[in-house]
Formats: structure tokens, C-alpha cells, sequence
């Protein structure tokens, strides 16, 4: 009798563990104060953690993002109501690092770059919703420093300069429709210093006040 009763109580230890178990790893469920589903994945301990699946109150998919311990982890993918995908993003312990791509609604590209702990970091590329590069640009910090380089929609060169800490400095220049240089000089904190030029469309320099030129 006392071995009935001892296995018996093995087996309803077991039994409680397993389902113990097999709750903790049952997936878990968000929904919207409307009662819609907003997100689907595991918690443990009750954070976060491995794939989460989101989704707009109509349904579609919004995004697929990775947890660990409650943070974000390895990839993210966003998504628009209609399917595509809004952006391509990296995460360690909560914050960007790495490569980063943003889409317009379209499918096409409108910025990609580097984070770093969460601030832009390198090279940035942007366009225009028409295919076209709009800016290219560096920074430190997610602050612009270092060359920079503007787009009309049309794909022409418009001005390029360079940026210190966030501000305009060093010499910068300005061009027409047809890429002809038209004003150059230099900056100095986000101000106009030192001699500024005109240039005609035949290329002649003239010395101009900077003063006078208009806000860029």
C-alpha cells in the first residue's frame, strides 16, 4: 500500500512539472482594447522572448521581432498594411547595432545605414520615392559630421559640403539643374565666413557678400 501511494505521488509530481512545462512553453496572445489579436509569442518569467509575431487591428502583419530575457535581439522585420516590408532592422540587448534598411510603401528603398547603440553611425543613403539618391551623408554619433552630398528629385547634384558636430563648416558649393557651379564659401558653426563666390554660367568667379545670399 505505502509503494502504491509513494508511486502515485511520483507520478502526480511528474505530472505537475510536465504541465508546468508545457504551459511555460504555450504561446502567449495581445490583443487590442477592441478584442482584435495584436501579438502572438513566449513569455518566460514573464518577459519576452524568442519571436514574436505583431499585427494591426485589421489583421495584417506588422512586424517580427526576436527577445531575449524581455529585450530586442538579432533581427526585426516591419511591415506595412499592405504587405511590404517598411524596415530591416538588427538589435542586441535593446539597442540598434549594424546594418539598417527603411522602404517607402512601394517596396523601394529610402534609407539604409549604420547604428551604433542606437544613433546613426557611417554612411546614410537616402532617395526619393522615385528611385532617385537624395542625400548622402556621415555621421558621428547621430549627429552630421563629415561630407555630405544633396539630390534634387531629378538625380542632380544640388549642393555638398561638410558637417562638424551637427553644424555647417568648411567649404561648401552649390550647383544648378545643368551641375554647373553657381556660389562656394565657407562655413563656420552653421554661419556664412571668409569670401563667397558667384559663378556665371560661363564659369566666371565673381566675389559676392554673403550676406546677401538667401537661406539655403
Amino acid at each position: 500500500m505505502k509503494n502504491i501511494y509513494k508511486i502515485t505521488s511520483i507520478y502526480l509530481i511528474i505530472l505537475l512539472f510536465y504541465g508546468q512545462h508545457v504551459y511555460s512553453q504555450s504561446p502567449d496572445s495581445l490583443f487590442y482594447p477592441t478584442g482584435e489579436l495584436k501579438a502572438v509569442g513566449k513569455e518566460i518569467d514573464n518577459r519576452k522572448d524568442s519571436l514574436w509575431i505583431f499585427y494591426y487591428p485589421t489583421g495584417e502583419k506588422s512586424a517580427e521581432e526576436n527577445y531575449k530575457q524581455g529585450l530586442l535581439d538579432k533581427q526585426a522585420l516591419y511591415f506595412y498594411p499592405n504587405g511590404q516590408k517598411s524596415a530591416i532592422e538588427f538589435w542586441v540587448d535593446d539597442e540598434l547595432q549594424d546594418s539598417a534598411y527603411y522602404f517607402f510603401e512601394n517596396g523601394d528603398l529610402e534609407k539604409k545605414g549604420i547604428y551604433k547603440n542606437s544613433l546613426y553611425e557611417g554612411e546614410w543613403h537616402f532617395w526619393y520615392e522615385n528611385e532617385h539618391l537624395r542625400q548622402i551623408g556621415n555621421y558621428e554619433n547621430g549627429t552630421p559630421h563629415g561630407p555630405w552630398f544633396f539630390y534634387d528629385s531629378l538625380g542632380n547634384i544640388e549642393q555638398k559640403g561638410f558637417y562638424k558636430e551637427g553644424k555647417a563648416d568648411s567649404l561648401w558649393q552649390y550647383f544648378d539643374l545643368k551641375g554647373n557651379k553657381t556660389y562656394q564659401g565657407h562655413f563656420k558653426d552653421d554661419k556664412r565666413v571668409g569670401e563667397w563666390f558667384y559663378f556665371s554660367r560661363w564659369g566666371r568667379k565673381k566675389r559676392i557678400n554673403p550676406d546677401e545670399l538667401e537661406e539655403e
